[in-house]
């Protein structure tokens, strides 16, 4: 019911002033058509208003979940970084370790050179005390029976 007396008065003078076309009268009809267009006008920007009001809604959350994606690729290159650090602290340690056991195995291949030589001095003088041995007996019996014979 306001709608409707609102807009008769409003209807009234437009045509009022449409019937005597003045170039003042003119300017005022424009006026009232823009007056009269003004609810249109405050649609369409509320329209607008809450479409932009909708994409902010949509960029911010895009951008907070960028944020939250952003911050797990840091957690994640900060756990990759100290998986790296450790894993070369490891390495490190491995590394001084091979070099130990290869000196070990070194002294090992020494000491078992050294056995061999040792055994095989050992053995050698072995026989040789056991053939001058069989010698000495050899050659004591092949004088006896030469010295009894004759």
């Amino acid at each position: 019911m306001k709608c409707r007396n609102r807009i008769l008065p409003l209807l009234a003078v437009s045509c009022s002033l449409t019937l005597g076309a003045t170039p003042v009268s003119a300017g005022i009809a424009e006026s009232v058509r823009d007056f009269v267009q003004l609810p249109g006008n405050v649609r369409d920007l509320q329209q607008q208003y809450v479409e932009t009001k909708q994409q902010l809604e949509e960029s911010m959350e895009q951008a907070a979940k960028a944020a939250e994606s952003l911050q797990a690729a840091q957690e994640s290159m900060k756990k990759a970084l100290a998986d790296n650090e450790a894993l070369r602290q490891q390495n490190e340690q491995l590394n001084r370790q091979n070099e130990r056991l290869q000196q070990q195995l070194a002294d090992l291949q020494q000491a078992e050179q050294a056995r061999k030589d040792r055994n095989r001095r050992i053995w050698t003088a072995s026989l040789t005390a056991a053939g001058l041995l069989a010698g000495y007996f050899a050659i004591s019996r092949i004088l006896r029976i030469v010295m009894r014979s004759k």
